[in-house]
């Protein structure tokens, strides 16, 4: 049988003869398991990427096994993971993962493989999310009016639906958000595969925290990973303003408090309990974000600018020298506007996404919902 034959060639290493077999039998398929000889490259522990290279050259077919694994689940998930096969299979992602010949429903499984491929961190992996980004059928984009003007000032809006293939009904939001009498042309987008979008979602807190340690720019140049930081920031937004808001009086408050001669006992207090519920803040984001809090050059500051802050008023309490409170109060101040200067982050022209990202993920719980997002 030539797939016994082409796995024993695979197996002794045999590559030459292997691939002349691949090149010579592309459609061949093993039933009732639904595996081909991509499956098979891409299942055993070869560790030669010639048989995949073979297999995408001779034209053979990219689908799920009965067991829903494709290719290049099988790679992701193998005990010994080679960079190589996988990298050869993202660097052919136009060509193998086209809506036009590879459907949606070959690309779903890879929800819980997105982070590991995204931590592989290259060009290759850029080409596999470009194609992350589908036009909807016609059947959906008569769900949504062709023209109009969004009621927004981000000039984006996101939905999310729990269905492969959604009806009018789950569209309804959009309406009150569109003015259909606007004349640009509004342009839907959806992802093709599904991430869980659920307020504190690990999977989509995995992803976000991924981004923030990749180091090529390609990948944050493409559709996919520019419309999953601009969601992210439409749904924290909001908290972060309140939050600087709340901050910014919190420094002007600080600010008085390190000028007036004889200090309100009031006053005192009211900033020693700002100072704590800063700390307390920076200890949370810490705890939620471990790997990568200290990563971060605003992180530090911000926790600085904390511990300073109520240092303080420690010191006040244990009646220190005015020459050290002096000293530890100017640099209250200066760590705390530059904390200040870190809330113009939230304006596009002062921000950069990919410092951004951690940002908002530790802000706010991410208020996401199962599905597929519409831009």
């Amino acid at each position: 049988m030539i797939v016994h034959r082409i796995i024993d060639l695979i197996l002794k290493k045999e590559v030459q003869e292997a691939c002349e077999l691949i090149a010579a039998y592309p459609n061949l398929k093993l039933m009732p398991a639904n595996i081909n000889l991509f499956h098979i490259c891409t299942m055993l522990e070869s560790n030669d990427v010639h048989y995949i290279a073979k297999c995408i050259e001779s034209g053979v077919k990219y689908f799920p096994d009965r067991n829903q694994k494709t290719p290049l689940q099988n790679l992701m998930t193998s005990a010994v993971k080679d960079p190589a096969r996988i990298n050869a299979l993202l660097s052919e992602s136009e060509q193998l993962f086209d809506p036009r010949t590879c459907p949606d429903q070959n690309l779903k499984y890879l929800s819980q493989s997105l982070p590991s491929i995204l931590k592989m961190d290259n060009n290759n992996v850029a080409l596999f999310m470009q194609t992350l980004i589908g036009t909807p059928t016609t059947k959906v984009l008569s769900y949504v009016p062709s023209f109009g003007k969004l009621r927004n000032f981000s000039r984006r809006l996101y939905i999310t639906v729990d269905s492969l293939d959604p009806d009018a009904q789950e569209f309804k939001t959009l309406s009150p958000k569109i003015n259909e009498g606007g004349g640009s042309q509004l342009m839907l987008r959806y992802f093709r595969v599904p991430i869980n979008f659920h307020r504190r979602s690990n999977q989509f807190f995995e992803i976000i925290r991924t981004l923030h340690s990749l180091q090529c720019g390609e990948v944050f140049q493409t559709k996919a990973v520019k419309i999953l930081i601009d969601y992210g920031w439409s749904v924290s937004r909001g908290y972060i303003f309140a939050v600087s808001i709340l901050y910014s009086i919190s420094m002007v408050l600080f600010t008085a408090y390190t000028i007036v001669v004889d200090k309100p006992a009031g006053l005192e207090i009211t900033d020693a309990i700002f100072a704590s519920i800063l700390l307390l803040y920076e200890v949370i984001q810490c705890y939620a974000c471990r790997r990568v809090y200290f990563t971060d050059f605003w992180n530090l500051i911000d926790a600085s600018a904390a511990i300073l802050r109520l240092l303080v008023h420690i010191l006040v309490w244990n009646e220190v020298s005015e020459s050290a409170i002096e000293w530890i109060t100017s640099f209250a101040l200066l760590f705390g506007y530059l904390k200040w200067i870190s809330c113009f982050r939230l304006f596009k022209s002062t921000s950069n996404n990919n410092n951004n990202i951690f940002f908002f993920v530790c802000n706010i719980g991410l208020c996401f919902q199962q599905g597929r997002s519409s831009e």
